[in-house]
Protein backbone atom coordinates (compact mmCIF):
# COMPACT_ATOMS: atom_id res chain seq x y z
CA UNK A 1 0.00 0.00 0.00
CA UNK A 2 3.06 2.48 0.75
CA UNK A 3 4.39 1.92 -2.40
CA UNK A 4 0.72 2.48 -4.21
CA UNK A 5 0.12 5.82 -2.15
CA UNK A 6 3.61 7.20 -2.81
CA UNK A 7 3.12 6.88 -6.79
CA UNK A 8 0.18 8.71 -6.09
CA UNK A 9 1.41 11.53 -3.91
CA UNK A 10 4.77 12.00 -6.23
CA UNK A 11 2.75 12.42 -9.42
CA UNK A 12 -0.29 14.62 -7.46
CA UNK A 13 2.79 16.94 -5.84
CA UNK A 14 4.86 17.07 -9.15
CA UNK A 15 1.87 18.24 -11.34
CA UNK A 16 0.54 21.15 -8.95
CA UNK A 17 3.74 21.85 -8.10
CA UNK A 18 4.34 22.87 -11.85
CA UNK A 19 1.20 25.06 -12.21
CA UNK A 20 1.74 26.81 -8.36
CA UNK A 21 5.22 27.79 -9.94
CA UNK A 22 4.34 29.26 -13.49
CA UNK A 23 1.35 31.31 -11.62
CA UNK A 24 3.35 32.69 -8.86
CA UNK A 25 5.89 34.06 -11.74
CA UNK A 26 3.11 35.77 -13.79
CA UNK A 27 1.84 37.32 -10.28
CA UNK A 28 5.16 38.34 -9.09
CA UNK A 29 5.68 40.52 -12.27
CA UNK A 30 1.75 42.37 -12.24
CA UNK A 31 1.76 45.64 -10.30
CA UNK A 32 -1.90 44.77 -9.48
CA UNK A 33 -4.19 41.91 -10.87
CA UNK A 34 -7.76 40.79 -9.63
CA UNK A 35 -7.68 38.28 -6.72
CA UNK A 36 -11.17 36.01 -7.49
CA UNK A 37 -12.64 34.47 -4.78
CA UNK A 38 -15.23 31.50 -5.40
CA UNK A 39 -18.04 29.99 -2.95
CA UNK A 40 -20.00 27.51 -4.96
CA UNK A 41 -22.41 24.14 -4.39
CA UNK A 42 -21.29 20.69 -6.73
CA UNK A 43 -23.42 18.03 -7.13
CA UNK A 44 -22.37 15.07 -8.90
CA UNK A 45 -25.62 12.41 -8.75
CA UNK A 46 -28.73 12.79 -6.92
CA UNK A 47 -27.84 11.82 -3.26
CA UNK A 48 -23.93 13.27 -3.49
CA UNK A 49 -22.77 17.37 -3.18
CA UNK A 50 -19.64 19.39 -1.91
CA UNK A 51 -18.46 22.85 -1.30
CA UNK A 52 -16.26 24.27 -3.28
CA UNK A 53 -13.68 27.24 -2.79
CA UNK A 54 -11.58 28.41 -5.31
CA UNK A 55 -8.98 31.22 -5.10
CA UNK A 56 -6.31 32.98 -7.73
CA UNK A 57 -6.38 35.38 -10.22
CA UNK A 58 -8.33 35.40 -13.51
CA UNK A 59 -6.96 32.57 -15.12
CA UNK A 60 -5.28 30.57 -12.25
CA UNK A 61 -7.29 29.71 -9.23
CA UNK A 62 -6.26 26.87 -6.48
CA UNK A 63 -9.44 24.89 -5.85
CA UNK A 64 -10.65 23.31 -2.46
CA UNK A 65 -13.60 20.97 -2.43
CA UNK A 66 -15.24 18.91 0.70
CA UNK A 67 -17.30 15.96 -0.37
CA UNK A 68 -20.22 14.66 0.98
CA UNK A 69 -19.93 11.57 -1.02
CA UNK A 70 -23.54 10.35 0.15
CA UNK A 71 -25.63 8.59 2.97
CA UNK A 72 -27.76 5.43 2.25
CA UNK A 73 -29.91 3.50 4.43
CA UNK A 74 -32.74 1.13 3.45
CA UNK A 75 -34.66 -1.82 4.65
CA UNK A 76 -36.75 -4.22 4.03
CA UNK A 77 -39.46 -6.43 5.90
CA UNK A 78 -38.92 -9.95 6.21
CA UNK A 79 -41.73 -12.21 5.51
CA UNK A 80 -40.94 -14.62 8.15
CA UNK A 81 -42.04 -13.65 11.54
CA UNK A 82 -39.52 -12.71 13.97
CA UNK A 83 -36.52 -12.37 11.53
CA UNK A 84 -34.70 -9.39 10.28
CA UNK A 85 -34.89 -8.36 6.79
CA UNK A 86 -32.40 -7.13 4.51
CA UNK A 87 -30.86 -3.45 5.39
CA UNK A 88 -28.03 -1.78 4.72
CA UNK A 89 -26.39 1.80 5.88
CA UNK A 90 -23.64 3.27 4.75
CA UNK A 91 -21.64 7.05 4.06
CA UNK A 92 -18.97 8.43 2.32
CA UNK A 93 -16.56 11.53 2.47
CA UNK A 94 -13.98 13.35 1.11
CA UNK A 95 -11.86 16.00 0.21
CA UNK A 96 -9.98 17.20 -2.29
CA UNK A 97 -7.42 19.99 -3.32
CA UNK A 98 -5.58 21.69 -6.37
CA UNK A 99 -5.39 23.86 -9.30
CA UNK A 100 -7.13 24.70 -12.44
CA UNK A 101 -5.91 26.80 -15.49
CA UNK A 102 -8.68 28.56 -17.30
CA UNK A 103 -8.68 29.45 -21.11
CA UNK A 104 -11.47 32.10 -22.96
CA UNK A 105 -13.60 29.86 -25.40
CA UNK A 106 -16.18 32.58 -25.98
CA UNK A 107 -18.00 35.23 -24.76
CA UNK A 108 -18.99 34.15 -21.26
CA UNK A 109 -17.59 30.51 -21.48
CA UNK A 110 -14.41 29.27 -20.98
CA UNK A 111 -12.25 26.07 -20.59
CA UNK A 112 -10.85 25.05 -17.21
CA UNK A 113 -8.29 22.84 -16.96
CA UNK A 114 -6.51 21.21 -13.77
CA UNK A 115 -5.95 18.60 -11.31
CA UNK A 116 -6.63 17.57 -8.11
CA UNK A 117 -4.93 15.26 -5.21
CA UNK A 118 -8.02 13.92 -3.18
CA UNK A 119 -8.64 11.25 -0.33
CA UNK A 120 -12.24 9.79 0.50
CA UNK A 121 -13.56 7.47 3.01
CA UNK A 122 -16.37 5.44 2.97
CA UNK A 123 -17.82 2.75 5.43
CA UNK A 124 -21.02 0.67 4.73
CA UNK A 125 -22.95 -2.14 7.03
CA UNK A 126 -24.92 -4.24 4.78
CA UNK A 127 -27.71 -7.35 7.49
CA UNK A 128 -28.74 -10.06 4.71
CA UNK A 129 -30.43 -12.05 7.77
CA UNK A 130 -30.08 -12.65 11.34
CA UNK A 131 -26.72 -14.69 10.90
CA UNK A 132 -25.71 -13.33 7.65
CA UNK A 133 -24.31 -9.73 7.95
CA UNK A 134 -21.32 -7.99 6.84
CA UNK A 135 -19.36 -4.37 7.46
CA UNK A 136 -16.37 -2.61 5.74
CA UNK A 137 -14.84 0.49 5.34
CA UNK A 138 -12.44 1.86 2.52
CA UNK A 139 -10.02 4.78 1.93
CA UNK A 140 -9.35 6.18 -1.18
CA UNK A 141 -6.39 8.42 -1.94
CA UNK A 142 -6.29 9.72 -5.35
CA UNK A 143 -5.14 12.23 -8.69
CA UNK A 144 -7.90 13.52 -10.39
CA UNK A 145 -7.95 15.50 -13.43
CA UNK A 146 -10.08 18.40 -14.07
CA UNK A 147 -11.40 19.28 -17.25
CA UNK A 148 -14.74 21.84 -17.22
CA UNK A 149 -16.86 24.33 -19.34
CA UNK A 150 -17.70 27.27 -17.39
CA UNK A 151 -20.74 30.15 -18.20
CA UNK A 152 -20.69 33.39 -16.21
CA UNK A 153 -24.08 34.75 -15.06
CA UNK A 154 -23.41 38.15 -14.57
CA UNK A 155 -20.48 39.67 -13.03
CA UNK A 156 -21.13 37.56 -9.70
CA UNK A 157 -22.51 33.86 -10.77
CA UNK A 158 -20.97 30.95 -12.69
CA UNK A 159 -21.62 27.60 -13.57
CA UNK A 160 -19.48 24.71 -13.93
CA UNK A 161 -19.58 21.34 -16.02
CA UNK A 162 -16.86 19.18 -14.80
CA UNK A 163 -15.90 16.13 -16.21
CA UNK A 164 -12.32 14.09 -14.06
CA UNK A 165 -11.08 10.97 -14.77
CA UNK A 166 -9.11 9.64 -11.86
CA UNK A 167 -5.91 7.56 -10.76
CA UNK A 168 -7.11 5.94 -7.19
CA UNK A 169 -6.17 3.11 -4.94
CA UNK A 170 -8.50 1.97 -2.53
CA UNK A 171 -7.43 0.25 0.52
CA UNK A 172 -10.10 -1.03 2.95
CA UNK A 173 -10.68 -3.76 5.67
CA UNK A 174 -14.05 -5.42 6.29
CA UNK A 175 -15.80 -9.01 8.35
CA UNK A 176 -17.99 -11.15 6.74
CA UNK A 177 -20.42 -13.06 9.12
CA UNK A 178 -22.35 -16.22 7.94
CA UNK A 179 -23.66 -19.07 9.98
CA UNK A 180 -21.36 -20.82 12.05
CA UNK A 181 -18.55 -18.90 10.42
CA UNK A 182 -17.26 -15.60 10.76
CA UNK A 183 -13.88 -13.89 8.93
CA UNK A 184 -11.89 -10.46 8.15
CA UNK A 185 -11.20 -9.68 4.49
CA UNK A 186 -8.80 -6.96 3.16
CA UNK A 187 -9.51 -5.11 -0.04
CA UNK A 188 -7.09 -3.41 -2.30
CA UNK A 189 -7.22 -2.39 -5.90
CA UNK A 190 -6.06 0.37 -8.45
CA UNK A 191 -8.67 2.15 -10.47
CA UNK A 192 -8.08 4.47 -13.52
CA UNK A 193 -11.17 6.07 -15.54
CA UNK A 194 -14.45 7.48 -14.65
CA UNK A 195 -17.27 6.43 -11.83
CA UNK A 196 -20.67 8.13 -11.57
CA UNK A 197 -19.35 10.81 -9.35
CA UNK A 198 -16.69 11.88 -11.92
CA UNK A 199 -19.27 14.39 -13.70
CA UNK A 200 -20.81 17.05 -11.37
CA UNK A 201 -22.39 20.53 -11.87
CA UNK A 202 -21.36 23.37 -9.49
CA UNK A 203 -23.12 26.69 -9.09
CA UNK A 204 -20.60 29.65 -7.51
CA UNK A 205 -20.69 32.85 -6.45
CA UNK A 206 -17.90 35.03 -7.49
CA UNK A 207 -15.57 37.89 -5.84
CA UNK A 208 -13.37 40.30 -7.82
CA UNK A 209 -11.36 42.05 -5.15
CA UNK A 210 -8.04 44.23 -6.91
CA UNK A 211 -4.49 43.44 -5.95
CA UNK A 212 -1.94 46.51 -5.89
CA UNK A 213 1.75 45.25 -4.84
CA UNK A 214 4.18 47.56 -3.34
CA UNK A 215 7.63 47.56 -4.78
Amino acid sequence: MKKQLLIILILSIFTISQLFSQDQQVMENQAGFKRVYEFGLNFSNLNSFGINFKIGNQKTLYRFTFLDLGMNSYHTNSPIPDTIGPNQTGFAFGFRFGIEKRIDLAKNFDLHLGSDLGMSYSYYDYTFSDNNKESQWNLTPGLYLVIAVGYQLGEHFIITAELSPSLVYTYGKGKRTYPGTEYDFTNHNFAFGLSNSSASITIAYRILKTIYYKW
